[in-house]
């Protein structure tokens, strides 16, 4: 087992996993006050008395808590020291994930706590959750059983994004949970006597009512589409669907979520709702979006699948996961690079032996050396793609979107955006593309 995680980790830093910052505690807290702290921000370990100069730091995880309250212990009456591991066990943030997962199984912790390199500095925790999830993104992208988080919306949209799951399907093995998240007003929620009765009728039976529509909706709506799939429903009930879609896709680390456009979008193009801006700016999956109006239209299979190529990580990994793609509907992969004047201006600052070459020759250096990238990502492929490389000149954007409107059926794009690792994050080129294309879109998740 522990090979196996060495394996899946390869390449991967501490450093590429660790929550940003350090969340921490006092030891003369109760274990009450830290299980609030640790509920409220979704975390599994605080860091105990963070702050003391010269102090031994320790950590408080949440399996210490449960020890505690097993052993009979009174929440409100114990203290976080009492219960807090009292060794510290450190990991620095350059270290490969194979060093952390080895020191959790020497130790026999679920939790290591990030130092800074040099300074010593606590800057995150690590938790055994974090390196398997590593491990599991890690894995080949979508060839065999293909999962799915279909976000419906109890609209046009929602029908729009079953008839794409349907047909990122294939017909072969795959699995959709398909979600519709109900908006509950803040104002009831808020409401004082509401919320001080807790389980009050009123709220009680609105909940109960809403989620029996919205079941009831999915039945109808939800399932036809995915019919010969492995299905099930869930039914969310939040003041923010956004939200509650993203922490479900925190649970559940589907390998794709799909979704549609929002109702007032223009019919065969994308423009993304609230929702679905919210799943591409913090989805830790990639994310599939449907055009408006597709659920009309949608094939069986994708005829042809693109990719959007500019040399960088994030372009890397959205072909490998476009190819996997391109393999499960048996398509050829048209791999659409881009030379545009940024990249020939970084190419006269840091190239050698350019000064005599301007204009078209610097534009075909550049064209030459997205090339070689692209064929070399393409090396890591599985064999027997059918792939082709194009390279255009120009704005991306538009290079791709005209691409959506008359030669493939699905682009594949990376975030580009400035942001968390291993979530969506869109960039300007990603935006544009995903409010104007013409075909689906999948946007990658950063690494």
């Amino acid at each position: 087992m522990q090979q196996q995680a060495e394996a899946g980790a390869e390449g991967l830093l501490v450093g590429d996993l660790i929550h940003g910052g350090v969340l921490g505690c006092s030891e003369t807290e109760s274990l009450a006050e830290a299980a609030d702290r640790l509920v409220r921000h979704r975390i599994h370990a605080l860091v105990v008395d963070i702050e003391a100069p010269g102090g031994e730091l320790r950590v408080l995880a949440d399996t210490d808590l449960l020890e505690a309250l097993a052993s009979g212990m009174d929440p409100e009456q114990t203290l976080v020291g009492a219960v807090a591991a009292t060794e510290k066990v450190t990991i620095s943030a350059d270290e490969p994930l194979a060093a952390a997962a080895q020191l959790m199984a020497e130790h026999q912790v679920t939790h290591l706590l990030a130092i800074e390199p040099g300074s010593g500095r606590p800057i995150g925790v690590l938790s055994s959750l974090d390196v398997a999830r590593a491990v599991r993104s890690r894995a080949t992208p979508p060839s065999g059983g293909l999962s799915m988080l279909v976000a419906h919306d109890g609209r046009s949209g929602g029908d729009d994004a079953a008839a794409l799951a349907a047909t990122l399907a294939a017909g072969e093995k795959a699995s959709a949970l398909a979600a519709i998240a109900v908006p509950l007003p803040p104002k009831l929620v808020g409401d004082p006597p509401l919320r001080a009765r807790g389980g009050s009728p009123n709220l009680g039976a609105l909940c109960d009512d809403l989620h029996e529509q919205a079941d009831a909706l999915l039945e109808r709506r939800a399932r036809p589409p995915l019919e010969g799939l492995r299905y099930e429903p869930r039914v969310l009930i939040d003041e923010s669907p956004a939200r509650a879609l993203t922490n479900l896709c925190e649970l559940e680390r589907p390998d794709l979520v799909v979704a549609g456009s929002t109702h007032r979008g223009r019919i065969g193009r994308l423009l993304t709702g609230t929702t679905s801006e919210r799943l591409l700016n913090g989805s830790p999956c990639p994310v599939a979006l449907a055009p408006a109006g597709y659920a009309a239209q949608a094939p069986e299979r994708f005829a042809s699948v693109g990719v959007g190529f500019d040399g960088s990580e994030d372009s890397e990994r959205a072909l490998v996961f476009a190819a996997a793609m391109a393999q499960r509907h048996r398509a050829p992969l048209k791999v659409l690079a881009v030379v545009e004047r940024a990249l020939v201006g970084e190419l006269r600052v840091v190239e050698q032996g350019l000064n005599a070459l301007s204009g078209q020759g610097l534009t075909d250096v550049a064209a030459e050396r997205l090339t070689e990238a692209a064929e070399a990502a393409l090396e890591r492929c599985p064999s027997g793609l059918n792939a082709d490389i194009e390279v255009a000149h120009g704005d991306p954007a538009a290079v791709l979107l005209d691409h959506s409107k008359r030669s493939i059926e699905l682009l594949v794009v990376g975030s580009r955006g400035y942001g968390p690792l291993r979530r969506t994050l869109l960039g300007s080129t990603s935006t544009e593309v995903t409010r104007g294309a013409a075909c689906p879109v999948i946007v990658c998740a950063r690494g």
